[in-house]
């Protein structure tokens, strides 16, 4: 006879979308309120319905209880009459059948085994009657029959003592070597199975670990709230179905911490655009492709009806359309500061070759051969100056602005953007530069929106703007408002990576403006597993949507519960990373010019050199942007440099505690 295969159910097929199971009997407590069955806070509830099955156990002759002696007790001690027993019985089994979920993993496990040929059972200590259980197991797409169902309130018998185990065997007629058991109880579910002689499996990923815990323990955090959103970030963790080991950290991660991250910052956007009466959003590439993904599900589950659109845009695509005459002394995206800056870079930067004023730079000891060399802080200095007072050089990039303006405006005016429309650019940050560059153009072209241009940003270390009309709206820090709070903001460009290439410009293409990509694919980010990233997100996004019934409105829509969380998950991560995490994620390329000419690793092994000067709280000498935290991991004696550091920050926090008190 082949073997059986016996699974539980609670928190192994199936789990609630809160972090405790009591956490359920808050939702209960409110709806009973509501329709005037009791009347107490749902904290006296939530003791009262402990309490009740607590003495419920104590006083059963069985091993286990019912659903109905619980209730039977509690409207002995309310004083309420019998008949209100079944209704309330009815609304907790409704608030436990919506808030099930099933865990991927062992679903697929179990369908796999049925499609092999293999019988497969349920057995689970439960209070609830099977009926329910049943109902529950078929509303996750988990097909159940009626010999294949055991449960303790049915019987009165546990897994725990093992004598529902014996009443498995003795049904079906199986020596215990025969039935393979999986559960996530160590007692119940392994050692008294496994004592029995039954092949048992213990599933011990389910209990809150790491970051879902972090969320779960934070008394900054409303409770139901926090208990919540700490399930729906479990859930979709354990969910990860992959086999290779870069594909599930990245799935971890993105469960984790990316998705909440993203989550927060989305709903807020949305619900902002709301309140100023927008009706539609243009969510800017690449950061804004994951972005009004996740738009577009919260969108539709609480039906705000805001258009959300994908605008093809880049640093490369929007600042050169914008240079007049009029703004030439103030490009300064023109000559940004990067780590790697050639005459090269410079031109490239505005579509040119150092070839069209090659006499020019001669002139002024740029000879062709270090074009391409990474210049010191002098030369860079001389060749701004050089070139910002070339008329020759003016011309050549005014000539390429106003090409470059026409197709633009041109893309404008087929996504719909005109002087009458009510819209808005969302994108992840920084200093306001892109919008700045597109309200100039709006402004030459006669289409910017009555009252100024707006945008929502992830972050603003400062405001940048084309003209006083304009706004600028930051969520989560905001440095010229004196809202600072942890950021990296390299780290937070990479959780909105995009799978497409840079756009560098746009073309006509029959009737159509398209967007021109430097690359069609976003290969190296694609190869990294950047789709493993985003379905994560987005299989993230849809169980919190799916969870929302189950959330206080008022705690979902709060922006300070999710920047909370926000900064609770980017420091730990970005501080404090396991050495899976800088070893995977560490290895994605970052780039900061804007045509990504040269890009770097976000982390690497650091020299002794780099981490002497990281102990005297000095600069190391690597390029902008480099992951420190991360780079430690990845260097020999990191360990105890970062320790060192921990010290140094601890002694020098505790020193200006006491010189301030």
């Amino acid at each position: 006879m082949k073997k059986i295969y016996s699974f539980d159910i609670f928190d192994t097929l199936l789990t609630r979308c809160y972090s405790k199971p009591v956490d359920l009997f808050h939702s209960v407590a409110q709806e009973l309120n509501s329709k005037n069955i009791i009347t107490m806070p749902p904290e006296k509830w939530i003791q009262l319905r402990i309490s009740a099955e607590s003495e419920a156990r104590t006083a059963t002759t069985t091993e286990e209880i019912s659903l109905s002696d619980i209730y039977r007790l509690i409207c002995r001690r309310l004083r309420i009459s019998e008949d209100f027993r079944e209704q309330m019985e009815q609304i907790e089994i409704k608030w436990e059948l919506s808030s099930l979920k099933s865990i991927k993993p062992h679903v697929n496990k179990l369908k796999s085994l049925r499609k092999d040929g293999h019988k497969v059972i349920f057995i689970s200590d439960m209070y609830l009657p099977s009926t329910v259980i049943k109902k529950a197991l078929i509303a996750n797409d988990i097909e159940c029959h009626e010999d294949e169902l055991f449960v303790s309130s049915d019987y009165g018998e546990t897994k725990y003592t093992g004598k529902l185990f014996l009443r498995v065997l003795k049904h079906f007629g199986i020596y215990p070597a025969e039935l393979c058991h999986t559960g996530d109880n160590i007692i119940s579910d392994y050692r008294t199975p496994k004592s029995l002689g039954v092949n048992a499996v213990h599933y011990s990923h389910f209990e809150a670990v790491g970051r879902d815990q972090l969320i779960n323990c934070s008394e900054d955090l409303p409770p139901g709230f926090r208990s919540q959103l700490a399930s729906v970030i479990r859930l979709s963790r354990l969910n990860s179905t992959h086999k290779d080991q870069r594909a599930a950290h990245i799935h971890h991660i993105s469960s984790t911490v990316i998705a909440p991250i993203l989550f927060g910052f989305t709903l807020w956007t949305l619900l902002e655009a709301k309140k100023k009466g927008l009706k539609t959003l243009h969510f800017i590439s690449r950061d804004g492709q994951i972005l009004k993904q996740i738009a577009d599900r919260i969108n539709t589950t609480l039906q705000l009806q805001i258009e959300c659109k994908y605008f093809y845009g880049s640093r490369q695509a929007f600042h050169l359309p914008a240079a007049t005459k009029d703004n030439w002394d103030h490009l300064d995206w023109l000559y940004d500061d990067t780590s790697f800056f050639s005459v090269k870079l410079i031109f490239n930067r505005v579509g040119l070759k150092p070839d069209q004023i090659k006499q020019y730079l001669l002139e002024n000891g740029f000879e062709p051969s270090a074009w391409n060399n990474n210049l010191n802080a002098d030369e860079r200095v001389k060749l701004r100056h050089i070139l910002h007072n070339s008329p020759e050089f003016q011309t050549l990039v005014l000539e390429r602005a106003a090409v470059a303006r026409q197709t633009l405006v041109s893309y404008l005016n087929q996504e719909g953007i005109h002087a009458e429309a009510r819209i808005a650019f969302v994108d992840i940050g920084w200093n306001g530069r892109l919008q700045r560059s597109l309200s100039q153009v709006m402004d030459i072209a006669g289409i910017k929106p009555l009252g100024g241009l707006m945008g929502f940003y992830f972050g603003l270390r400062q405001r940048l703007k084309a003209s006083e009309e304009d706004k600028l709206f930051a969520w989560y820090y905001d440095e010229e408002n004196d809202l600072k709070r942890f950021n990296n903001v390299v780290i937070l460009e990479k959780f909105v990576e995009a799978t497409h290439g840079s756009v560098i410009g746009y073309k006509k293409e029959s009737d159509r403006i398209d967007p021109v990509f430097k690359e069609e694919k976003n290969r190296e980010a694609l190869d990294w597993g950047l789709e493993v990233q985003q379905a994560s997100i987005l299989e993230f996004t849809d169980l919190l949507c799916s969870s929302m019934p189950h959330l206080d409105k008022q705690e979902l829509i709060n922006p300070d519960n999710w920047t909370t969380i926000t900064e609770i998950l980017l420091t730990d991560f970005c501080s404090k990373p396991s050495p899976l995490d800088a070893r995977i994620f560490g290895s994605v390329s970052i780039s900061e010019d804007q045509n990504h000419a040269r890009s770097y690793p976000l982390a690497k092994p650091l020299t002794f050199k780099n981490c002497i000067s990281l102990l005297m709280r000095k600069k190391p000498n690597v390029y902008n942007d480099l992951w420190i935290h991360g780079s430690l991991h990845l260097t020999r004696g990191g360990r105890l440099v970062s320790s060192c550091l921990q010290i140094q920050s601890t002694v020098i926090s505790y020193i200006k505690s006491r010189l301030s008190a």
